[in-house]
């Protein structure tokens, strides 16, 4: 600290003693002296507040850049994650026909379950379902099927029968839906014994043929009231012609 400096502090505080030695004497003096140092005060104290907001407001715009930044990188890495996987599933699908496509969970049952012991390549596969009641007649829920040749391959949606197994974990595969089309023309017994079996097909690999039978069980109105409610039965099999 220099010699001026320690002399203007000496100044300063022998004016202060002075000031304070008239202001015990003169009371407005000690009141403008008191407003005066509440003035001071008060200006200290909006410099902070206006530090504060200052920084508030920095803070924030800091904020709201390295939000939208992170938003922006999160959106892009999305967006490439997805086109992505968009391309390895379009090279997988154009690997695969139109026909298979439509029919791959038959393909996949029919080629799990081919006979081992046959070398030939297989030339046609027919899945087949055998239904059959376990409660007698009349059956208040019975099961209705689709003439094969009143409907065409733009009346079927592909969907996901997905099942749901206690103890265990979900599993599923693509199966068919059947819109409407009043062209369908649909049959079904209502009083089938339990001697008796319903044999159709589910799917069949050579286009030639009918590719399949819609079926589905439906509340029948004209069944009398109070039959025990109908319990049934069904198998799957798989038909192979080889080359």
């Amino acid at each position: 600290m220099t010699e001026a400096t320690k002399d203007e502090e000496q100044l300063h505080d022998e004016a202060d003693e002075i000031r304070k030695e008239t202001a015990d004497g003169a009371p407005e003096v000690a009141e403008h002296d008191r407003i005066a140092e509440l003035e001071q005060q008060l200006e200290e104290a909006k410099s902070k507040a206006l530090y504060a907001a200052a920084d508030t407001q920095n803070v924030r715009r800091r904020l709201e850049q390295e939000l939208q930044q992170a938003t922006s990188y999160a959106a892009a890495g999305f967006a490439r994650d997805m086109l992505a996987i968009k391309d390895h599933l379009d090279r997988a699908l154009a690997a695969v026909s139109d026909d298979l496509r439509a029919d791959k969970t038959a393909a996949q049952f029919s080629e799990r379950s081919r006979p081992k012991d046959v070398d030939r390549p297989v030339k046609r596969a027919c899945s087949y379902n055998v239904w059959r009641v376990l409660t007698p007649p009349p059956q208040d829920i019975p099961l209705a099927l689709c003439d094969a040749r009143s409907f065409g391959p733009e009346d079927l949606v592909e969907s996901d029968s997905i099942f749901d197994v206690t103890d265990g974990p979900e599993w599923s595969f693509e199966s068919w839906l059947v819109k409407f089309n009043p062209r369908h023309r649909w049959v079904y017994f209502s009083d089938m014994d339990l001697g008796d079996a319903l044999i159709f097909k589910t799917n069949d690999s050579d286009r030639a043929y009918a590719h399949n039978v819609p079926h589905s069980a439906f509340d029948d109105p004209s069944c009398p009231k109070g039959v025990p409610t109908r319990s049934s039965i069904e198998m799957r099999a798989i038909g192979y012609w080889f080359e």
